[in-house]
């Protein structure tokens, strides 16, 4: 009778631990992020290396990492063994605004094309995890008008869509930059096809401080439904820099805020396949060398 009333207590007590535990350490939640890099120069010998201990230093294992078409082999194998031998994924990033309209989508099917005649040729020490799109078509003059959205979102979805059949043949994963507001443009449809249907993965621009759970809820919840990935993006750029607003960008905010945030996102959402990464590289150092 003493050890069965003895135990009940320890064992609640155990369990509100365990709880209050898985909580408050960071170990139970992802804080292995990934990080933007639009610089072409990071490519580079020295660059690079510079880029890679970077990376090492702050926790980061995912590089989304622009490469010019022009870029020659080698460089490119040099850079992914470089991240390879590091432990750390390389996306190629790329992507046009213009790439939403009809009379450019195959720029989406060239690039996949491009991407997959590079990786032929690559050693296996130089592999590359996988593509991420950013095409961003609101930033096209023709967005302003709300009745041509519908239209470009259709033309985005169905070119990215064919890019994805294709890099799926060579096991190249394959995810897409998103802004957290297509739903709150009606556009529902459209955004629930590209995730089920065009990738294998989402990166929310989750660039409004505001609601910041709220406003990706259908997005999580869409991809958890298909089970792909979601990456959360934290901009991390200067306030006025390409118009942002203090309420876009973590810059002023510093690393424990955005790490608080983070917390908070991956508690309401309980996603396996939730991580986090920073935009951009150059932002981020300005940001971790104030602090």
């Amino acid at each position: 009778m003493y050890k069965r009333l003895l135990y009940k207590p320890l064992t609640f007590f155990s369990l509100a631990f365990t709880i209050l535990f898985a909580y408050s350490s960071i170990d139970v939640i992802p804080y292995k992020a990934g990080m933007f890099c639009w610089e072409k120069e990071a490519l580079n010998e020295y660059n690079s290396e510079e880029l890679i201990q970077f990376m090492k230093d702050n926790n980061l294992d995912t590089l989304y990492q622009y490469i010019p078409k022009d870029t020659n082999i080698e460089t490119i194998s040099n850079f992914l063994s470089l991240a390879n031998e590091n432990r750390i994924k390389v996306y190629w990033l790329d992507g046009d605004p213009s790439w939403a309209k009809e009379e450019y989508s195959s720029n989406v099917i060239k690039l996949i094309e491009h991407i997959i005649e590079i990786v032929k040729q690559l050693p296996e020490e130089a592999n590359l995890s996988g593509i991420m799109l950013d095409i961003e078509p609101y930033l096209l003059p023709e967005w302003k008008q709300k009745s041509n959205r519908p239209n470009i979102m259709e033309n985005m979805v169905s070119s990215i869509t064919a890019g994805f059949i294709k890099a799926s043949k060579y096991s190249l994963d394959y995810q897409v930059c998103i802004p957290y507001y297509y739903d709150s443009l009606g556009l529902d449809k459209q955004l629930e096809r590209l995730i089920s249907q065009g990738c294998s993965g989402i990166a929310i621009m989750n660039y409004n401080k505001s609601n910041e759970i709220k406003q990706i809820n259908t997005e999580c919840e869409i991809a958890k439904k298909y089970r792909r990935q979601v990456t959360v993006i934290y901009e991390m750029q200067p306030p006025e820099k390409y118009g942002l607003k203090e309420n876009n960008t973590y810059y002023n905010d510093g690393l424990d805020a955005v790490k608080k945030s983070w917390k908070d996102i991956y508690f309401s959402f309980s996603y396996k396949k939730l991580k986090y990464a920073f935009h951009e590289y150059k932002s981020l150092k300005e940001v971790i060398s104030n602090e």
